[in-house]
């Protein structure tokens, strides 16, 4: 009888052994995970699939005809006015606000994407994920004036999918 309880509680401390180190491997397994997702991908009220992975500012496409928000508080390097928007374009640009909101539109259902991009050091860029439903549409920046709410700094331009 004796060798029986031995054995019973050797196998409970395996088990629990085993269940630990396996609770231990999925926390850390999905700790890892939620640092590659991004809270800033898209935030729409159409069926769409489009966003943008945050690189924090640590991305840039250099222009040297960038587009300007009337105050110069938001510069957007790229995309610029024309662009192809694909899978993998790189949204980047300096700002003197803490973040940029972005807003992508197509001709065919209208806002398929928006969210906030940090800024970071000055900057803020992005890679874009997009499934437009049109050919051609909006990109927008902007920020939001904290006390009221409305958007401030606004650029927009116009391009192609």
């Amino acid at each position: 009888m004796q060798k029986h309880k031995k054995l019973l509680v050797i196998g409970l401390i395996i088990l629990i052994c085993i269940a630990g180190i396996a609770f231990w491997y999925m926390a850390i397994r999905n700790k890892n995970t939620n640092q590659n997702t991004v809270s800033h991908t898209p935030v729409s009220n159409t069926a769409s699939n489009s966003g943008i992975i945050d690189n924090q500012g640590h991305t840039s496409v250099p222009n040297t005809n960038p587009a300007k928000s009337s105050s110069a508080a938001i510069i957007l390097d790229s995309p610029v006015e024309g662009s192809k928007i694909v899978n993998g374009t790189i949204i980047s640009g300096e700002a003197t606000v803490s973040a940029v909101n972005y807003r992508i539109k197509d001709d065919a259902r209208g806002v398929i994407g928006q969210g906030v991009l940090d800024v970071v050091n000055g900057k803020f860029s992005g890679t874009l994920s997009v499934h437009a439903y049109g050919s051609s549409g909006t990109f927008e920046v902007y920020s939001t004036n904290p006390a009221t709410g409305s958007e401030e700094n606004n650029i927009k331009i116009q391009v192609t999918y």
